[in-house]
């Protein structure tokens, strides 16, 4: 599901190409010690088991999207909400020439520190007199049903052993 409002004139649009130019491709230690990495990622995440969690969800599409429209229609700012059911993942999106909280109600300035509060990651970018800040939401609650620890502290170990290895 996706929603959008924009009061802006203009606003800014993602990052040009252009600024990944000259970074530097991984090696094939970064390479496997990446790999090494994700399996203990993978390991520790089998353990658990995602269950859908329809309150954040409907606080976030009832309240925090509306609470930014507001904000944003007062101060001509972009509102972009996007929920992936698939990877249970919502991302609410603010950009804008503007954000002044202290000037706009104290309702708004509240509401808005408690979406920020409330959010699992927050992220803040500006370019060319613009900015965005992305809200990212986790939309479960992590139910353990398998216990992988002894598997677990094998893939660390692996992975230790390799990170020493290669210094």
């Amino acid at each position: 599901m996706k929603k959008e409002v924009d009061y802006t004139l203009h606003y800014c649009q993602g990052i040009s190409d252009e600024s990944y130019v000259g970074m530097m491709q991984p090696t094939d230690e970064d390479m496997q010690n990446f790999q090494l990495m994700m399996k203990v990622i993978e390991e520790t995440e089998s353990q658990f088991e995602k269950k859908v969690d329809f309150e954040k969800t409907n606080r976030i599409i009832d309240s925090y999207y509306p609470i930014l429209c507001g904000i944003a229609k007062e101060q001509r700012g972009r509102v972009v909400l996007d929920i992936n059911e698939k990877n249970l993942f919502a991302q609410l999106l603010y950009s804008g020439e503007t954000l002044m909280l202290q000037n706009t109600s104290q309702m708004n300035y509240l509401n808005f520190w408690t979406i920020v509060s409330n959010a699992d990651d927050t992220f803040v970018c500006g370019k060319g007199g613009s900015f965005e800040i992305q809200f990212v939401f986790q939309l479960y609650e992590k139910v353990q049903i398998y216990d992988h620890i002894e598997q677990i502290e094998k893939a660390k170990q692996e992975f230790h052993r390799e990170l020493i290895k290669n210094l």
